[in-house]
């Protein structure tokens, strides 16, 4: 007697193609992997689709809403596999893999080597336009969408992020760092006490900001960061460059 195959486990979404539709689909992403008993999985596979989806909306489709991007995320046995494509030209992938990690200054350039170094496998289309990404099954959850404030005294700004330093959040929290520095803001500080989740966006945001503030003659610190994240910035050299720390046990 013949066993029949268990359901596949695996989320699809199509989507157009803007920053709100694609963070949509990151948290879908975050939801699927819990009911699933994956959630442990959430840091690396999240970060992973947002890299994808980010690339797919910014750049594949040049946030034309009138373009669609699929993703699809299956669970194996051994792996998670994600698949974003969109209906953009693609892209010359040949020429970018492998390239040396982007300097501490460079505010961008680090969607790609963040996939490389969390993929098992990774596999572009013909033209560029879909992604393949094999990940083993493991690592840890994430928490819910972000909101930030940010208090003042004297020339000190504190920003507490609560939730994905990620893509979405970055416009707003771009013009509020701008607002902050030309009213005097010399000191800025990163409370990542509440933040699980951190995409090349958010990580460009940090160094964009640093940079401001070293041509200001001020500083930048981040403090309070989890420990995959405080990883994550180690790989990237940029713990020394934006003044990291960690979380206290």
């Amino acid at each position: 007697m013949t066993r029949a195959r268990p359901p596949r486990q695996e989320l699809v979404r199509t989507f157009p193609a803007t920053l709100a539709h694609g963070d949509d689909a990151c948290r879908a992403v975050r939801m699927f992997l819990r009911e699933h008993g994956e959630a442990r999985a959430g840091f690396v596979v999240e970060l992973v689709a947002r890299e994808c989806v980010n690339n797919a909306v910014l750049h594949g489709s040049r946030q034309d809403p009138e373009k669609l991007v699929m993703l699809l995320l299956r669970l194996g046995r051994r792996h998670v596999c994600l698949r974003v494509a969109d209906q953009g030209p693609g892209f010359a992938w040949r020429n970018v893999l492998d390239r040396p990690m982007p300097d501490d200054h460079a505010v961008r350039g680090r969607g790609l080597p963040i996939l490389e170094m969390y993929a098992s496998r990774l596999r572009f289309s013909q033209d560029g336009s879909c992604v393949t990404v094999w990940l083993t099954r493991s690592i840890r959850e994430t928490r819910d969408m972000a909101e930030y404030s940010i208090t003042r005294t004297d020339s000190s700004s504190v920003v507490t992020v609560r939730g994905d330093l990620t893509a979405p959040l970055v416009p707003s929290l771009q013009a509020s760092l701008k607002q902050e520095v030309e009213q005097g803001a010399r000191d800025i500080v990163f409370d990542l006490a509440g933040t699980d989740a951190l995409d090349s966006s958010g990580i460009g945001l940090l160094i964009a900001a640093c940079n401001t503030m070293a041509k200001t003659g001020g500083r930048l610190s981040v403090i309070e960061v989890s420990p995959p994240l405080l990883q994550l910035l180690h790989t990237m050299r940029l713990v020394t460059r934006l003044n990291a720390a960690g979380r206290e046990a």
